[in-house]
């Protein structure tokens, strides 16, 4: 017999398709083809149209490893043996070689896509932990480290999680990571779950400029697993507790007041009374904390640290008194702020402000004035002035009642009865002024009193 034929020609592998060809997942650019039956199917997700893919890539269609090489052309057959009666065939063609497959991904590949559950992919649940602050009161101050601890961990896949995976912090808001190596995880069977100790250590951020209102911001802090390189959705957790100084302004007491701040006459002095609030567990050493006190010069002027004299118990609070005094010399109806800074470890957490009006005590004299002026709280220094100029250019004289110094119109609003000194009775036949904008003027003065004012010996006032 003659030589053998000519090999066999590869078979040509089909085309890939350019994503996952069952739409199990959304991954780009990673559809593949069998080398050996063309069943297509995903790298990403392992799903093909034949089924879900075996371990190591093995073809379900087929059962051949899906990335070797479908083959190259057959060798040329060896010779037959002799035949009898015949002549030597003619020699045939060699067949043209195949072109090469492409090379298989080296090592495993663990893939993990969200809302996939699979037997054969790892999973790493974080379920809790507890958060410290540094020094156990309760109060995550700033600048101070929050420590996190007792991380509870579980594996609540089917698949043991094997060495490898690593537990690390996460600084999520207003804080950074002090201290943050990664903790190993240590081997977990399906179901299983491990305590570890910790601790984790992060900052607080740094407080901005103090403000009227308690220092409060979020701190929020995490933990998040690593397997391979990859980070697992249910591998995280997050938590957030509130930053804010365990000490701040309570109540400010001072003399009665009806209007918008505190009335005093000039020369004279005026108590204030300042509550300072523990609100940490612990009790505040009183060398920490101290009241600045700021005044202008229309009250005394410069400043004077007020301290605190005994440890404040946790939920109590300590009173801090101190005079105001407003100057001889200071304007009528002028207006002036006090500040309080309240310091704790040296540095200034809070202020507070309020206002003093040099207010007008009434005067009776002999004879009254043309008219009878009511000021009231909304009347400041100019615009008392403009009047003043008005009532001096008509060639009027007048009497002030001060609604703020003299604690209302009618009636003593400490006592609800008749001032000791009132002007009821002793500007018959004289002008009533007040301004249109000073509500609180309108609203004190009883109607009776403005009916009696108005009515004369002669007659009865309009109705």
């Amino acid at each position: 017999g003659g030589p053998g034929g000519p090999g066999g020609r590869a078979k040509p592998k089909p085309p890939k398709p350019s994503g996952c060809p069952t739409g199990n997942c959304n991954t780009g650019n990673m559809g593949e083809v069998c080398g050996h039956c063309g069943t297509q199917f995903c790298k990403s997700c392992g799903f093909s149209t034949a089924g879900k893919m075996r371990a190591a890539n093995v073809c379900q269609s087929c059962g051949g490893r899906c990335l070797e090489d479908a083959g190259r052309d057959g060798h040329e057959g060896s010779a037959g043996s002799s035949g009898s009666n015949g002549s030597s065939g003619s020699s045939g063609r060699s067949g043209t070689s195949g072109p090469s497959g492409r090379s298989a991904p080296a090592g495993a590949v663990v893939f993990v896509g969200a809302g996939h559950k699979s037997d054969t992919l790892y999973s790493i649940s974080i379920d809790g932990y507890t958060l410290f602050d540094e020094d156990g009161d309760g109060i995550f101050e700033p600048l101070s480290r929050v420590l996190v601890r007792d991380i509870a961990v579980s594996n609540p896949g089917k698949m043991p999680l094997p060495p490898g995976a690593v537990l690390a912090p996460a600084a999520l808001g207003f804080c950074a990571i002090e201290t943050g190596a990664g903790i190993a995880i240590p081997p977990l069977g399906p179901g299983q779950g491990v305590v570890l100790p910790g601790p984790f250590s992060l900052v607080v951020g740094d407080m901005p400029a103090p403000g009227t209102e308690p220092f409060n911001a979020e701190v929020t802090v995490g933990c998040h697993s690593m397997l391979l390189g990859r980070m697992y959705g249910s591998g995280a957790l997050t938590g957030a507790v509130q930053a804010m100084w365990p000490l701040r302004f309570g109540e400010v007491h001072g003399p009665p007041s009806i209007g918008y701040n505190f009335p005093c006459g000039p020369g004279q002095t005026l108590n204030f009374n300042i509550d300072i609030n523990n609100i940490s567990n612990k009790a505040i050493d009183p060398s920490k904390v101290f009241v600045r006190v700021i005044v202008p010069p229309a009250l005394g002027g410069g400043s004077r640290d007020l301290p605190v004299t005994h440890p404040i118990m946790p939920g109590a609070k300590a009173t801090l008194t101190f005079p105001i005094t407003v100057a001889a010399e200071a304007d009528l109806f002028s207006q002036h702020a006090w500040k309080a800074e309240l310091a704790f470890k040296g540095r200034p957490i809070q202020f507070l402000q309020r206002t003093v009006k040099v207010a007008a005590k009434y005067a009776p004299t002999d004879t009254p004035g043309d008219v009878l002026f009511f000021v009231g709280p909304q009347v400041n220094l100019p615009e008392f002035q403009v009047w003043s100029r008005i009532l001096t250019g008509l060639g009027l004289s007048y009497d002030l009642w001060d609604v703020d110094g003299n604690f209302g119109a009618s009636l003593d609003t400490r006592t609800n009865e008749r001032h000791e000194v009132s002007w009821v009775g002793r500007h018959l036949n004289r002008m009533l002024l007040f301004p249109a904008h000073a509500e609180p003027v309108s609203a004190l003065l009883l109607r009776s009193d403005i009916v009696g004012h108005l009515s004369t010996g002669e007659g009865s006032a309009p109705v």
